[in-house]
């Protein structure tokens, strides 16, 4: 519920910025706050994995408050120094300000995310939670409140350092715990040794995330920055839906497989049915989002906004290729085979960064393009990858998944003619985006029963008699 409640809070912050500020501005902190997500992770990173395995012992946990303590204070000079120098790459009078606020909210991130691994080590996961909803909801009063005084850009980044600020509070106050005043060379030695491959992995995967938005920044503009920025985030809201349930199901069903030992076969035919399934439900998801995408746009963030909804297209596209992925490191790990990760998602992160680069020469529908042409990539290697090490046959689960082409066509049937006569254009396009999505999911449900009769007595089987 704090992870929704989070969500639920950003995009509507998103929304607003959105709406209030121009593509310039929306860009130049997408620009500057990716540098300085790129200082937190290796402020953050580590930390609290390290308390959680300290098996309470307190005073350990006190020495490692300090480090966390100290590594975000280091972090926070850092980004300070790194935003008086802004003035090289970038002439946007505001970007100085902005990037030491950001940098400041750096020191609370580092030390509150350190206090939150010791309120999970405590087993007070409420506490945890809860002090997470209390920094996005002062989060969301001080940005939103920022945004219509008219204070722009440095709205969001007051909102970050009342977040982060919050967050370290509300933590420290429950944990009752304060930093020790010095630590041993050992047991510093020992947290690094701990934390280098948390830290690498973590920079790697944001680095992965945010390569469009510096290369798009240095060679097309913050405005193009924007736009892109504005569709990717639309679509990670979407993406979410799907992607956390199919993390928490994988852990879930492929841990039952795995311990199911009358059939050693049964990780196979777990991975037909779940990824079947998944399929099933992200196909028209994702299409949908790709046909829908200029109303959607307008109506969430305006008609000036309407250069992202090209982008929204081709990343909803992706998206859908990205789906399966998001399995991935369930079942790795559950199959004793953890140590593969990095080197995958190092693969994974050459890969997308590469075609990144070579897209973000062309503008943003390039780029787009070339997110889409990675995670293509991404998604047959992982493919072979799964086939070769965890009898995983994909093309076995799309051969048997065909049925949602023909559905998926025929729920489009009704969209594609409304859109083309204008049937609805006296709707608002939000209005519009949601009428044709429920006729998209009335034609499309039926069509797959009817098509794939053995999810039909799947779920039939499971109704009451």
């Amino acid at each position: 519920m704090s992870r929704i409640y989070v969500q639920l809070i950003q995009f509507a912050i998103f929304i607003v910025a959105a709406r209030l500020m121009l593509p310039e501005e929306f860009g130049l902190f997408a620009l500057v706050a990716a540098f300085i997500v790129i200082l937190n992770q290796l402020a953050t990173a580590g930390w609290p994995e390290y308390i959680l395995q300290c098996e309470g012992d307190t005073e350990k946990i006190r020495k490692s408050l300090l480090v966390a303590l100290l590594s975000g204070l280091l972090a926070t000079i850092i980004g300070v120094v790194l935003s008086l120098l802004s003035g090289l790459v970038t002439d946007a009078p505001l970007a100085r300000l902005v990037g030491q606020v950001l940098a400041l909210s750096i020191l609370f991130a580092s030390l509150g995310a350190a206090y939150s691994g010791a309120l999970n080590q405590q087993n007070r996961l409420s506490s945890a939670a809860l002090s997470v909803v209390a920094g996005e909801t002062l989060n969301f009063a001080v940005a939103i409140w920022a945004l219509y005084q008219g204070y722009g850009v440095l709205a969001l980044a007051w909102g970050r350092l009342a977040n982060s600020f919050t967050w370290c509070c509300a933590a420290a106050f429950a944990t009752r715990l304060y930093p020790a005043r010095q630590i041993e060379r050992p047991q510093f030695l020992e947290m690094a040794h701990f934390s280098k491959h948390i830290i690498a992995t973590r920079i790697l995967v944001n680095l992965r995330i945010y390569a469009a938005t510096f290369l798009i920044g240095g060679f097309v503009g913050a405005a193009a920055v924007g736009f892109f920025r504005a569709g990717q985030r639309i679509v990670a809201g979407f993406e979410e839906i799907v992607s956390e349930p199919t993390r928490v199901l994988a852990w879930n069903l492929f841990r039952k497989a795995r311990d199911n030992n009358a059939n050693t076969n049964s990780v196979a035919q777990t991975s037909q049915i779940f990824f079947r399934l998944q399929i099933y439900g992200a196909a028209p998801l994702f299409v949908g989002i790709a046909v829908l995408a200029d109303d959607l746009t307008e109506g969430l963030l305006g008609s000036e906004w309407s250069s992202a909804a090209p982008v929204l297209q081709i990343l909803a596209l992706a998206g859908l290729i990205r789906m399966s992925g998001h399995a991935t490191i369930p079942i790795i790990s559950l199959a004793g085979r953890a140590e593969m990760l990095p080197r995958l998602m190092f693969v994974y992160s050459v890969i997308s960064i590469t075609c990144i680069a070579i897209g973000s020469r062309y503008g943003i529908v390039a780029t787009a393009a070339a997110e889409l042409c990675a995670a293509s990539i991404a998604f047959v290697i992982n493919a072979v990858v799964m086939s070769r090490h965890f009898s995983i046959h994909w093309v076995q689960i799309l051969k048997r998944s065909w049925q949602v082409i023909p559905s998926t066509i025929i729920a489009l049937v009704f969209p594609f003619i409304a859109l083309h006569f204008g049937l609805l254009a006296e709707l608002h396009p939000l209005a519009r985006f949601f009428v044709l999505s429920l006729s998209i999911l009335i034609l499309y449900v039926p069509c797959l029963l009817i098509l794939d009769t053995s999810l039909k007595r799947t779920i039939q089987a499971q109704l009451p008699s």
